[in-house]
């Protein structure tokens, strides 16, 4: 893997042996024990020259190619020199490589070992194909990609303590299978999580499930930070959805402390933010240093933070939005740039 100043990089074909003309990979267990889910096999990534300290490792998959685990098989970073328990941090890139994952196939993400999602499919070959991501590990969809996961209704998303899924600006989650929450061990950090920032969205489909597995009365849920992304959940059971717990940003008492106009100064669009505590209506107007009203408008909102952008064709200087809503009115002063 080559060194950039930050990372270290390589494109699959460049680490493991293949044909160009057929870049298809298998990963094998290796060991001379028997595969169990006791005694898994690791391929490990290390950069060429070992490092005291942990380094990210960019693997990347392109296009045109597929990747297929044997069973029992798992892929982390290897351990730095010198330890026997930090590991350099593994970044899987997924940019067009289709996964296949078999009957059986368990692949664990576990702590510094990541899949960063760009393109490709995830083929489950049945309703026991599984990822996990356990220990503060994540499964990442790159900016502006959709990923479909599940779209058959197969395999499983495992999410376990601190488990995570981030979205990248305008990246959209579309789940359509098994959500298995794995809580064998209940305790205050046994917690999963993801972020929906605007122009995020999060959807559970008709196929869906989203289950504890382990204790059932109490422990971890699917912690949703509701920031602006949208969440749809009515593909799901009244049961299941009772495993989702949304989380919204604070409502200041005062209402000017709700909400922020960005960038500031402004260019051909204003955008502005407003978080509310219910959902409702807000009415909006924005005018000029001499009161003349030169925009306006009304919208609903639902509780959380929202987002608003309406065109703004005017002269550049000084002007002032106004907001009413929940019974209070406060004005904030920006600038519109030439």
């Amino acid at each position: 893997m080559s060194f950039d100043g930050d990372s270290y990089d390589a494109a699959i074909e460049e680490v493991v042996d293949g044909e160009p003309w057929a870049p298809n990979y298998l990963g094998v267990y290796a060991d001379t024990t028997y595969p169990s889910v006791d005694q898994p096999s690791f391929i490990e990534a290390q950069p060429e020259t070992n490092t005291t300290t942990p380094q990210e490792l960019n693997l990347y998959a392109g296009e045109y190619s597929n990747l297929r685990f044997q069973p029992f098989t798992q892929v982390r970073g290897a351990l730095v020199e010198g330890s026997d328990s930090v590991r350099h941090e593994l970044n899987i890139i997924n940019e067009g490589m289709d996964w296949c994952l078999g009957v059986i196939i368990d692949l664990v993400f576990d702590g510094s070992t990541n899949l960063i999602y760009g393109g490709g499919h995830l083929d489950f070959g049945g309703e026991t194909a599984c990822l996990m991501f356990l220990n503060g590990s994540k499964l990442e969809v790159q900016p502006g990609v959709d990923l479909h996961y599940g779209a058959d209704g197969d395999g499983l998303l495992g999410l376990g303590k601190e488990g995570q899924i981030v979205l990248g600006k305008d990246s959209r989650l579309f789940i359509n299978n098994r959500v298995v929450l794995w809580n064998h061990e209940v305790s205050p950090d046994n917690q999963t999580y993801i972020d929906l920032q605007p122009g995020n969205h999060l959807e559970f489909g008709p196929l869906s499930r989203l289950e504890r597995v382990g204790v059932q009365e109490t422990g971890i849920l699917l912690n949703v930070y509701m920031n602006g992304g949208t969440l749809d959940d009515s593909g799901l059971s009244p049961e299941d959805r009772l495993l989702i717990n949304r989380i919204y940003p604070d409502v200041a008492p005062r209402l000017l402390d709700n909400i922020s106009i960005f960038p500031n100064p402004v260019g051909a669009e204003l955008q502005w933010a407003y978080v509310a505590d219910i959902a409702g209506t807000v009415q909006w107007s924005c005018h000029n240093a001499l009161g003349k009203v030169v925009r306006e408008g009304a919208a609903s909102v639902s509780r959380g933070r929202n987002i608003f952008t309406a065109p703004l064709e005017v002269p550049s200087g000084v002007y002032y939005l106004t907001i009413e809503a929940a019974g209070k009115r406060g004005t904030l002063p920006f600038v519109k740039a030439p």
